[in-house]
C-alpha cells in the first residue's frame, strides 16, 4: 500500500535535531572563591572523572590575570599546618562514604583552608605540597587534589615554578584526572601573555611526559584565548587542531562560540565551519556535528527572545540563504509555546511544499512539520488545538493535523475521525481513518465496521 509522503513517520534526523537543543554551553566559574563548586568537584573525584576533569578545565579558563614576579617578601601569612588538611580530607571522605553533602560546618572549614592556601608565597606552597606528599595519614586521592590546588595557586605567582612542581610530583598525579587540568592552568595563565609561548611550554610538557593528553591541553589555552584574542585563536584550530580530524575541529568551534560577542562574531564561526567542510569534503554526518554547536548558540542566544526579535536577530547575521534556513529550522523545531505557531507558519512559507513528482521533497517537508508540531503538542496540546483549529486549510494544516491525531486517536477516536474529515488532502484523509481503525481498540467488530462505514473507509 503507498502511504503519503506526508502521513510517514517522523525521521530520525528530525528527532535528533531536537535532543541536540539539551546542548548546554561550558560554564565559567572561579574556583578559589566558589565554595560549592570545590566541593562539587571533588565530589566527582570519587565518580565521573569526565565530569570532574571539564569542571577543572572551566576553572583555568576563568582565572584573573597574575602576577608574574616571584615572591621574595616574608610570608604574610603563617604557614598551613597538616592537621587542618587531615580533618578537612576525612570530613571529605566521611561525607563520601555517607553519600550526604557537607554539613555548613564542614564547608566554612574546606573555605577557610582554601583562603589559607590561596594566600601562602612561593615558598610556602612549595614545603606544603611537600609536606602534604610525605603525610602517611593521607591517601594518594587527598594527597593529590592539594597538590593540584597548590599548583594552581602557585601558578598566579610564577608559571615556571608551578611547572617544575607539577614536574616533580608528576607520578602522584598521572593516574588522577587532575593531572591535564593542573597543567592547563598554567598553560592557559601564560596563553593569556602569549600563545606561542604556551605552545611551546605545552610541547615541552609532552616530550617529557608522553602520558598526557595533548587535546585537553590545547584545550585550556583554547579557553583562556577564546574571548580576548579570537583571531589568535583562529590560528590555533587552523595549525593545532584540524589536524586531529572533524570531532575535536567541532569541539574547537564551541570553544569560539564561547567567546562570540556580537552576531559578527559568531558569523565569522559559521563562515569558519562551512569552509573548513568543504575544504576537507565533510560527508553529512561530520557536517552535522560541525554545525551541532552553532545550533546550539543559536538556540541559547535567541530562543528566548520570542520569534518576532528572534527572526530579526538571524536576519541580522545576514547568513547565506541555504544556512539561514537551516538555523531557522533548528529555532522552529525547539521553540516554545505560542511562538511555535508562528516559527511553523515562518518555516513553511520559507520552505513551501515541494511538487507531487518529488516524493522525498515531500516526505522531509512532512516531517519537518510533524516534528515541530509533536513538540509543541508535547508542552501545550491545547493551545497547539486551538492554533490548528484557526488555521486555514493548506498543506501545513494537513501535516500538523496528522500529529495532532496521533496523539489523541487511542482516546479519542471519534474527534480524531473529525480532524480527519477536514483533511484537504483525499490520499491523506484515507490513510488516516485507516489509521484510527486500526490504533482504536472497538468493543466490538459490529463497532469498528460503522466506524468504517461511516468515514467511508475501504476493508483493506
Amino acid at each position: 500500500m503507498h502511504v503519503p509522503a506526508l502521513m510517514k513517520l517522523k525521521s530520525p534526523s528530525a528527532v535528533s535535531i531536537s535532543v541536540t537543543a539539551v546542548i548546554l554551553a561550558f560554564g565559567l566559574w572561579s574556583f578559589r572563591n566558589n565554595q560549592q563548586k570545590i566541593e562539587l568537584l571533588r565530589t566527582e573525584l570519587a565518580g565521573s572523572d569526565q565530569a570532574e576533569s571539564d569542571q577543572a578545565e572551566s576553572q583555568q579558563a576563568s582565572n584573573e590575570p597574575l602576577n608574574k614576579t616571584a615572591n621574595i617578601h616574608a610570608p604574610k601569612v603563617p604557614k598551613i599546618d597538616v592537621s587542618e588538611v587531615k580533618s578537612v580530607a576525612a570530613a571529605s571522605i566521611a561525607s563520601r562514604a555517607a553519600g550526604r553533602p557537607k554539613t555548613p560546618e564542614e564547608q566554612q572549614q574546606e573555605s577557610e583552608l582554601n583562603d589559607h592556601l590561596s594566600k601562602l608565597d612561593n615558598a610556602q606552597l612549595e614545603a606544603f605540597v611537600s609536606e602534604i606528599v610525605a603525610t602517611a595519614d593521607l591517601n594518594d586521592r587527598e594527597k593529590s587534589w592539594w597538590v593540584y590546588r597548590s599548583i594552581v595557586v602557585l601558578g598566579d605567582h610564577d608559571t615556571r615554578q608551578a611547572y617544575e612542581l607539577f614536574k616533580v610530583h608528576s607520578a602522584l598525579l598521572k593516574n588522577t584526572t587532575m593531572a591535564e587540568p593542573a597543567l592547563g592552568s598554567i598553560f592557559s595563565t601564560v596563553a593569556k601573555r602569549s600563545v606561542e609561548e604556551a605552545l611551546k611550554l605545552m610541547d615541552q610538557s609532552m616530550e617529557e611526559m608522553p602520558w598526557l593528553q595533548g587535546s585537553r591541553l590545547l584545550s585550556s589555552i583554547m579557553n583562556s584565548i577564546s574571548r580576548e584574542n579570537p583571531a589568535a585563536l583562529m590560528r590555533l584550530i587552523r595549525s593545532r587542531i584540524e589536524p586531529l580530524g572533524t570531532s575535536a575541529v567541532a569541539n574547537a568551534v564551541r570553544i569560539q562560540l564561547q567567546g562570540c560577542r556580537n552576531n559578527e562574531d559568531f558569523r565569522t564561526v559559521i563562515a569558519y565551519v562551512n569552509e573548513y567542510g568543504q575544504r576537507v569534503h565533510a560527508d553529512e554526518n561530520e557536517m552535522s556535528d560541525l554545525r551541532s554547536p552553532l545550533f546550539s548558540h543559536a538556540y541559547g542566544q535567541f530562543v528566548d527572545l520570542g520569534f518576532d526579535k528572534a527572526i530579526a536577530q538571524l536576519k541580522e547575521l545576514n547568513l547565506p540563504r541555504e544556512d539561514f534556513i537551516r538555523m531557522g529550522k533548528f529555532l522552529s523545531t525547539n521553540s516554545r509555546g505560542k511562538d511555535t505557531g508562528k516559527w511553523l507558519e515562518w518555516l513553511v512559507a520559507e520552505n513551501p511544499l515541494p511538487d507531487e513528482a518529488d516524493h522525498d521533497g515531500q516526505e522531509k517537508w512532512g516531517s519537518m512539520v510533524r516534528s515541530t508540531a509533536s513538540g509543541w503538542i508535547e508542552q501545550d496540546i491545547e493551545s497547539f488545538g486551538k492554533w490548528l483549529d484557526a488555521l486555514p486549510a493548506s498543506p501545513l494544516k494537513d501535516a500538523s493535523t496528522v500529529e495532532y491525531v496521533r496523539e489523541i486517536v487511542e482516546d479519542h477516536p471519534a474527534t480524531a475521525a473529525e480532524w480527519v474529515g477536514r483533511m484537504q488532502c483525499p490520499a491523506c484523509r484515507a490513510f488516516m481513518f485507516r489509521e484510527i481503525r486500526d490504533k482504536h481498540a472497538f468493543k466490538s467488530s459490529e463497532e469498528a465496521e460503522a466506524f468504517r462505514v461511516k468515514y467511508d473507509i475501504s476493508p483493506q
